[in-house]
């Protein structure tokens, strides 16, 4: 299955998916090389962005999405 196979089949905004990759491009291209550890700077980009709300009732500033949606 290609990515433009993926935009197409799904609701999700287009513009959505450009971001969070280019978030995770960026961050793939500077992280340092091995063991993984806890990234403080990415989860702050993310939380700027509001991605860490995704998943939160609307009451509570996130967008209400289940985790199908947020995937």
């Amino acid at each position: 299955m290609t990515d433009s196979h993926v935009l197409q089949s799904s609701a999700v905004d287009t513009d959505l998916v450009t971001m969070i990759d280019a978030v995770f491009a960026d961050h793939r291209s500077s992280r340092p090389s091995g063991a993984p550890v806890l990234d403080l700077d990415l989860w702050h980009s993310l939380d700027e962005l509001g991605l860490v709300r995704l998943t939160e009732s609307e009451t509570s500033g996130g967008s209400g999405a289940g985790w199908a949606e947020a995937a």
